[in-house]
């Protein structure tokens, strides 16, 4: 393993039948922390690499208490992003209001406010919270500020000189 700088590392595997099963896992919580694998892409550089995923808590509002399992939970959520864990309440069924469940979030994509269940014969949406989600930038995909304040789109925008009123002078021969 070589530290890459910026939180980016880069394994070496003896064999390719070992990188295969490591990579299969996908990603693993380091408590705190999150390590996620990717295969090696050419001309690879951290200090390009733009940070769009986040690891948040997500609560599950109006679940059935049958429904309270990892595996379903984990299911309902899985179209969101990566289940990580369960909150301990969630998973010792000690508070019943909803399920709380650590997920791995791309900002990128659209995070909806409800998640639609079908089941054989009926239908019904979960409200989805999210807890403490980063600021993230539209404009230029990078976690910590909103577009609104966005350097990169601050220097795309042309500037106008505030509009000067001309005289005209004639002059008659």
């Amino acid at each position: 393993m070589v530290s890459l700088g910026r939180g980016y590392y880069d394994f070496s595997f003896s064999s390719l039948d070992d990188m295969r099963i490591v990579c299969a896992v996908g990603a693993w919580n380091l408590h705190p922390g999150f390590l996620r694998l990717y295969l090696w892409t050419l001309n690879f550089n951290p200090a390009l690499q733009k940070f769009s995923h986040v690891q948040c808590w997500v609560k599950i509002v109006g679940l059935p208490q049958e429904d309270w399992s990892p595996r379903i939970i984990f299911s309902i959520v899985g179209g969101i992003g990566t289940p990580i864990s369960l909150d301990d309440a969630t998973n010792n069924r000690t508070f019943g209001h909803f399920a709380r469940v650590l997920m791995d979030i791309d900002l990128k994509s659209d995070l909806p406010n409800q998640i639609l269940v079908e089941r054989e014969g009926y239908a019904f949406f979960f409200r989805l919270e999210y807890e403490k989600l980063p600021q993230f930038c539209n404009g230029c995909q990078t976690i910590g500020h909103l577009v609104t304040n966005c350097r990169k789109r601050m220097k795309e925008v042309p500037t106008t000189a505030p509009y000067q009123r001309r005289s005209k002078w004639w002059r008659r021969f």
